[in-house]
């Protein structure tokens, strides 16, 4: 328990750490911007304009323009944070984006409403765009540098816990194969092991998995509660859920996973004393 809370927490500090690297990213690209004004203005004040106007006056038009921006960026970064696990991706853009699009839009009309006096409305909806292009940026980077490595932060400690609690399930399980990775199986989620040439084939309730071993390999490591049956099937008495006779004289266990499988008549009489211990859903004599 306490090292799943010291897993949770160091997952929170990691997302926290990653939200604030994302905002000191983006403090550093907003300055840049702004001295990007500054030095775009002056060569328009210098060169095109050539001092027929005032240098500032260049400089208020792109604060008027983008200005708000300074502000909603990080705000907009921080909501689109916080909201990222309680919000659908899509809602979650568009909740902080038609809000941030339609307040900058709005301070721009405001900004400059004595020129547009005439037709509010359509120079409102004419700042739409370049606004939307400004949320879209912040979106974009909030996508790249926070959601994202949010996710592979969330993979990672995903991966870390599933390892934790296979190899600390009773401390005990059996090494296989499986999707590339070997991983320990506990024994009590094993329902049976099968032969396969230099292979065996382990069986939990909802997976198969391959172990490069024999049977014979495996007796001394597997606990008391599995039981040969076969010459090449090795159960778990745990998971018998019902013992038959068949009509030729083997015996027929049917496993928690609903598989069936044949009992040797030369063992028979072994497993029906093993079972003693472990009680059967259904049972008829063998």
């Amino acid at each position: 328990m306490s090292q799943s809370i010291f897993s949770i927490s160091s997952l929170k500090l990691s997302q926290h750490q990653t939200l604030l690297t994302g905002l000191r990213l983006l403090t550093g690209i907003l300055a840049a911007f702004l001295v990007f004004i500054f030095i775009y203005s002056f060569f328009y004040y210098t060169y095109v304009e050539k001092q027929q106007t005032q240098f500032f006056d260049h400089v208020l038009w792109w604060l008027k323009s983008f200005g708000i921006w300074f502000v909603l960026s990080p705000l907009t970064l921080i909501g689109l944070y916080l909201f990222q696990t309680k919000l659908s991706f899509t809602i979650n853009i568009l909740a902080f984006g038609i809000p941030n699009i339609a307040l900058a839009a709005g301070s721009r009309v405001y900004f400059d409403h004595p020129a547009y006096t005439d037709n509010i409305i359509g120079y409102y909806i004419l700042f739409i765009p370049s606004q939307s292009a400004a949320f879209c940026f912040v979106a974009l980077f909030w996508y790249w540098f926070i959601y994202q490595k949010d996710i592979l932060h969330l993979q990672k400690s995903a991966l870390d816990a599933i390892n934790s609690d296979t190899e600390s399930c009773l401390n005990q399980g059996l090494q296989v194969e499986y999707m590339g990775r070997t991983v320990k199986i506990p024994f009590d989620e094993i329902v049976y092991i099968k032969s396969a040439g230099n292979y065996i084939e382990v069986f939990s309730k909802d997976n198969e998995f391959l172990k490069r071993a024999t049977l014979k390999d495996l007796h001394n490591e597997l606990p008391d509660n599995f039981l040969q049956i076969h010459r090449s099937q090795i159960v778990n008495l745990k998971h018998i859920n019902k013992l038959q006779n068949a009509s030729s004289g083997v015996g027929i266990v049917t496993m928690s996973n609903h598989q069936q499988l044949n009992v040797s008549k030369a063992l028979k009489s072994t497993l029906k004393k093993q079972l003693a211990n472990y009680p059967l859903i259904s049972k008829s004599s063998i």
